[in-house]
């Protein structure tokens, strides 16, 4: 996952610099504005590529249900399938738009075609993530309130202190990337 990262921000800074050099009209650059251009399609490519185990991650998450984490609401765990079964569609059409391009003659297909359908399996994946962070930020918000609540009404430094610590760690959830 993190390795896409790397390869996505990569590839998109080499196409924005190509971009910008062209924007800037330097006729020096056209040969590196050029490259900077082939660059981002191999990098694009490579993550196509490395999509192969992608299938594996997203039956794994159908399997075990590991996507949806420890949270209480319901409707996570079932976005969280959903979002299973969106990449379980999205990355066989990627391979076939991969093999398409570097095997024309074995894959005679329209690489173009099966990207395009597969954008719209990642778009639902997207929408059903920006669903699921705005239901995670609602429970750590609950909780957090909860929280704040059982300090006020502690009776006891031992009540309060478990209260705080739980406070602690609503809002080291808040801020890390296991929302």
């Amino acid at each position: 996952y993190n390795h896409d990262k790397v390869l996505k921000t990569f590839g998109y800074s080499c196409s924005t610099l190509a971009a910008f050099i062209r924007f800037l009209r330097l006729n020096d650059g056209k040969v590196l504005s050029e490259s900077l251009d082939k660059l981002y399609g191999e990098i694009s490519m490579t993550r196509c590529l490395t999509r192969f185990i992608g299938t594996t991650d997203a039956l794994e998450a159908l399997k075990n249900d590991s996507w949806a984490g420890d949270w209480k609401d319901g409707r996570i765990k079932s976005l969280a399938r959903f979002q299973a079964w969106t990449m379980v569609l999205y990355h066989p059409m990627e391979h076939i738009g991969y093999l398409s391009y570097i095997i024309p003659k074995v894959f005679p297909y329209n690489g173009d075609w099966w990207f395009a359908r597969s954008c719209l399996f990642w778009l639902a994946y997207l929408v059903a993530d920006l669903c699921i962070c705005l239901i995670k930020s609602r429970e750590l918000n609950r909780m957090e309130k909860k929280a704040l609540k059982e300090i006020a009404e502690a009776q006891s430094e031992g009540e309060r202190e478990k209260a705080e610590n739980f406070l602690s760690k609503v809002g080291k959830l808040k801020f890390s990337n296991k929302i």
